[in-house]
């Protein structure tokens, strides 16, 4: 409803758009004790990593304008997400260029709050809840201090080369959803981001037939694919 008036002009938004430069990073969880696969993964794509968090189990991995965080913390929010689905996707930020607006926007058009403990020195950033209990971030462009990783991460004395295999950036990720759901998230990324849907692609399967709803935004700088099977 409250995207319907906004979009019919019924009622003007307080909250217009930002604008989205696209993914700043993406954070992975797993258990220490087992991250040497996943590690090893990231090596192989061409992967190094470059920072550590300053006060946390947490690394940073890099290849040109890509950046994975791994969360290899034992508590909080980042091991329950583990206990709960594994090796997986925790959290997505968005490079935005207004974080506290995009999130007052979100949350204006019922998106739920997400607000963790934030250490010493670490920088404040807006998220909502997003797919599966994960996090969607909004973080700022680069100010006067440098990215994310240069106030939150230090560099790690033991970074290899950087080497890589040509990796540039994120093209787009794509998020599977219970059938049930597709219509609900289709309509989250539309109203929240402002992202368009595609037309419906059938994607055929061993196991099934994949529905497939490609969201975008009109620079097409960010790009999430919605995919669902039985």
């Amino acid at each position: 409803g409250l995207w319907l008036e906004e979009q019919t002009g019924t009622q003007a938004s307080p909250h217009p758009l930002p604008e989205i430069d696209g993914v700043e990073f993406i954070e992975f969880v797993d258990d220490r004790s087992q991250s040497e696969t996943f590690v090893r993964l990231l090596h192989g794509l061409g992967f190094r990593r470059t920072h550590r968090h300053r006060s946390k189990q947490v690394e940073l991995y890099r290849q040109g304008d890509i950046n994975l965080v791994l969360n290899l913390e034992d508590e909080g929010f980042a091991h329950a997400f583990y206990l709960l689905h594994g090796l997986s996707v925790a959290a997505i930020a968005l490079r935005v260029s207004d974080p506290a607006a995009m999130e007052d926007r979100a949350t204006h058009m019922l998106a739920r709050p997400f607000v963790g403990p934030i250490g010493r020195g670490e920088l404040e950033i807006p998220a909502v809840r997003g797919v599966a209990g994960s996090l969607l971030y909004f973080i700022g462009r680069p100010g006067a201090d440098g990215a994310f990783f240069d106030v939150d991460f230090v560099p790690d004395p033991e970074a290899g080369e950087p080497g890589g295999l040509g990796l540039r950036r994120i093209d787009h990720i794509a998020q599977v959803v219970p059938e049930t759901e597709l219509s609900t998230w289709v309509l989250y990324y539309k109203s929240i981001l402002g992202l368009e849907p595609a037309e419906r692609a059938d994607l055929t399967d061993p196991h099934g037939l994949i529905v497939s709803r490609a969201m975008t935004n009109a620079p097409r700088t960010l790009r999430l694919p919605v995919n669902t099977s039985s």
